[in-house]
């Protein structure tokens, strides 16, 4: 919100792929709701840019549409006209990188990085990118809450989404995810990439956090963005965890490296 409040018109977040950036987009919606009761929110996502679903809150309503573009586009500009005539402030949430984004609107966009926007933003000094940290315990704890409101109990117990931290880092959308098996085939294509490894700058990127821009590509996420401290738009990268950097050491001796 503080990006807002300087006079930007689009924020995008983004990091690495898993990282729970969708997560982040519920909670940001739930915070957002409870803070602005009077607001109306815009919520619509995306698949490779074109919109497929659109939800529209406000304190007395909620309207959705999909899959017909024209009632999509009608259902966000009938709101939108609504809150201006009515003096009520309104934002736009979306999930996934829309092909263009709306002129002098309010938008929030939680995507993967996407060097198009980034040259957009480059020429535009109303839009901005943020680089999105991994979650910590407490976070995960908060997302968990927002992602089962209304699932009791839960699917996802805490005690498991902790132990899958001490695994994978504050990456979310393994954290809590209610599909066993994606769990365990994340893990196990963690340790296919380690075990392919045979690079010693990039083992040594992996198990001592080496300062390389480049890594998150190379790896295929399994190295992570990581925004500078009081500065979320520019970022360096390491490994998610204790536990993968202790994999990558043991690599290391196993090559002789």
């Amino acid at each position: 919100m503080k990006q807002f409040e300087k006079g930007i018109d689009r924020v995008t977040v983004t990091g690495s792929p898993v990282i729970g950036k969708s997560l982040f987009l519920a909670y940001f919606f739930t915070q957002y709701c409870t803070q602005n009761p009077t607001a109306t929110v815009i919520v619509a996502s995306f698949t490779t840019g074109v919109m497929d679903e659109v939800l529209v809150w406000t304190h007395e309503q909620m309207e959705h549409a999909n899959e017909q573009k024209e009632a999509m586009l009608e259902l966000i500009q009938r709101a939108e006209a609504k809150a201006k005539d009515e003096g009520r402030p309104f934002i736009r949430l979306y999930d996934g990188l829309p092909s263009q984004l709306p002129p002098r609107s309010r938008v929030m966009c939680c995507a993967n990085a996407c060097h198009a926007m980034h040259d957009k933003e480059r020429a535009d000094p109303r839009q901005v990118t943020l680089y999105m940290p991994v979650w910590d315990s407490d976070e995960l704890t908060g997302g968990e809450e927002v992602l089962y409101l209304h699932m009791e109990p839960p699917p996802v117990d805490f005690e498991i989404a902790e132990e899958r931290f001490n695994t994978f880092g504050g990456i979310a959308r393994v954290c809590l995810s209610d599909n066993e098996e994606y769990v365990k085939q994340t893990e196990a294509r963690l340790l296919r990439t380690i075990e392919r490894i045979s690079n010693r700058a990039v083992m040594v990127h992996y198990a001592l956090n080496a300062e390389n821009t480049d890594w998150a590509e190379v790896l295929g996420g399994t190295s992570i963005y990581v925004p500078e401290e009081g500065n979320p738009l520019k970022f360096t990268t390491e490994s998610p965890s204790t536990y993968i950097r202790h994999l990558a050491v043991e690599r290391m001796m196993e090559r002789g490296f």
